[in-house]
C-alpha cells in the first residue's frame, strides 16, 4: 500500500533533481561524501564487511551489535582458530567454545588444522577458549577465562578473543 506513494514521491524528486543545477550538484556532493565514508568504514572492517552499520543511524558498530544480531554466521571464529593452529604446534589442541559456529569454522580450515584442533565440552579440559562479541560483552571481568592471547578488533569492538586456559 505504500509502494504507489513511494513511486510518486520518487518521480517528483527526480523531476526536481533534473531541473535544478544547484540541487543536482549539492546532491552529488552529499552522495559522494556518503559513499566515501561507507568505503572507508568497509575498509576498516575488511574482511568483516557484513558488520557494517549505516552511519546515518548515528549508531556505531558497538551500539548496533548491542541491539541487533550482526554476525549470525560467526565468520570471525575462523581467524581465531587460524591463530591457534599457527601458534601452537601440539598434535592435539583442545578448544572450548559455546558457539556452534566456532565448531563449524573447522570445515573451512586446511585439512592438517582439522586433524589437530578438537573441541571439548568442558571448559576445564581445554587449552584454549574462544569467545565472540556477545559473550565478551556479557562478561566484562574476563580474568577467570585465563590469559588473553589473541583478539580480533574492528572499530573499537572485540569481535572474538582467544584465551589460554592453562
Amino acid at each position: 500500500f505504500l509502494y504507489p506513494a513511494i513511486i510518486i514521491l520518487a518521480s517528483i524528486g527526480l523531476k526536481e533533481f533534473a531541473s535544478s543545477r544547484t540541487l543536482r550538484i549539492m546532491l552529488l556532493v552529499l552522495l559522494s561524501l556518503n559513499l566515501m565514508t561507507t568505503f572507508f568504514k568497509m575498509k576498516q572492517l575488511h574482511p568483516y564487511e557484513h558488520l557494517y552499520f549505516n552511519e546515518i543511524s548515528r549508531e556505531g558498530l558497538k551500539d548496533a551489535l548491542k541491539k541487533y544480531q550482526m554476525d549470525s554466521w560467526g565468520v570471525e571464529f575462523k581467524e581465531a582458530l587460524d591463530y591457534i593452529y599457527q601458534h601452537d604446534q601440539q598434535k592435539d589442541i583442545k578448544i572450548y567454545s559455546y558457539h556452534v559456529f566456532a565448531k563449524l569454522s573447522l570445515f573451512i580450515l586446511p585439512p592438517e588444522a582439522k586433524d589437530r584442533l578438537r573441541f571439548v565440552k568442558d571448559y576445564k579440559e581445554a587449552k584454549y577458549a574462544v569467545f565472540d562479541y556477545y559473550f565478551l560483552e556479557a562478561n566484562k571481568d574476563r580474568s577467570s577465562f585465563g590469559r588473553e592471547i589473541f583478539k580480533l578488533n574492528r572499530q573499537g569492538v572485540d569481535l572474538v578473543a582467544v584465551y589460554q586456559v592453562h
